[in-house]
C-alpha cells in the first residue's frame, strides 16, 4: 500500500509519499525502499503516484511535453483534465499490451501563474478527476476552510494586485465553510488580521469588506477571463 498526502499552508505546500515499491517475479517478491514517487512536472509543481512505476513515469513525461507546447496549462485547473485523459489512454494501452494487472493513482499539485496552489487526484480504471480542496470541503469543513484561507493569504501577502480577485474568491469560500463549523472566531480573526496588515491595499480591501459584509460574492474568474487578461497585457 502506498501513502500519498498533500498539505498547503501560508508560505508554501508539501506533497509527501512513502518511498517503498514492491513487485513480484515468478520466483520472489522484491522490495525497494528508495523509490521516487513524486515526479517533477514544472519548477513549481509535481505528480505524486502510487501503483505502477513505469506507467507513472510515462504519464509524467507526457504531461511535461504538453506543458511545453501549451503554456496555458501553467494553470493547474486546465492541466488536471489533460492529466486524467492521458492517464486513462496510457492505462488502457499499458494494461492491454504489457501488464493486465497494472493500476495507478495520481495526485497533481503545484502553484500556478496566479500564485494559487491547486491539488487534483485521479486513479485507475476510470480516472475520474477530483479537486482535492473541493472534495475535502464536502466532509471536513474546518480543514477545507483553512486551506482556502491560506491560499487567500498567500496571494495578498505577495501583493500582486492582478491576483487579488483569486484571493477574494478563496476568502469567500473560507467564510462559508467557517460558518458551517464552530470556528467562526477563526474567520473573524482572519478579518482583523487582513484589516490590520493590508488596509493600504486599496484595490483589495474595499472588495474584501464586501465579502465580509455579504454584500457581494467574489466570483472566481473563468478560464476565458484569465486568458483575456493575459492577452490584453501582451498586446498593450
Amino acid at each position: 500500500m502506498t501513502m500519498i498526502t498533500g498539505c498547503h499552508f501560508e508560505n508554501g505546500a508539501i506533497i509527501v509519499a512513502d518511498s517503498r515499491i514492491t513487485w513480484e517475479t515468478e520466483k520472489e517478491k522484491i522490495l525497494n525502499d528508495f523509490a521516487q514517487k513524486i515526479l517533477p512536472i514544472t519548477n513549481k509543481g509535481a505528480l505524486a503516484f502510487s501503483g505502477d512505476v513505469v506507467l507513472a513515469e510515462w504519464v509524467s513525461r507526457q504531461i511535461r511535453k504538453h506543458i511545453l507546447k501549451n503554456h496555458r496549462h501553467n494553470l493547474y485547473s486546465t492541466l488536471a483534465p489533460y492529466m486524467a485523459r492521458i492517464s486513462k489512454r496510457s492505462f488502457k494501452e499499458y494494461t492491454k499490451n504489457l501488464n493486465p494487472k497494472g493500476s495507478i493513482a495520481l495526485i497533481l499539485g503545484g502553484v500556478d501563474i496566479t500564485g494559487k496552489f491547486s491539488m487534483y487526484a485521479c486513479k485507475s480504471p476510470d480516472f475520474r478527476l477530483h479537486d482535492a480542496a473541493k472534495k475535502l470541503s464536502e466532509k471536513h469543513y474546518a480543514a477545507a476552510a483553512k486551506i482556502y484561507r491560506a491560499m487567500g493569504m498567500e496571494i495578498i501577502n505577495k501583493g500582486k494586485s492582478k491576483h487579488y480577485k483569486y484571493a477574494l474568491n478563496n476568502f469567500e469560500k473560507a467564510k462559508k465553510l467557517y460558518r458551517k463549523t464552530d470556528l467562526e472566531k477563526e474567520w473573524l480573526s482572519t478579518v482583523e488580521t487582513i484589516r490590520g496588515n493590508h488596509s493600504r491595499k486599496y484595490s483589495f480591501i474595499e472588495d474584501f469588506e464586501d465579502v465580509v459584509s455579504g454584500k457581494s460574492i467574489a466570483k472566481e474568474p473563468s478560464f476565458l477571463e484569465v486568458v483575456s487578461d493575459r492577452w490584453k497585457k501582451q498586446i498593450s
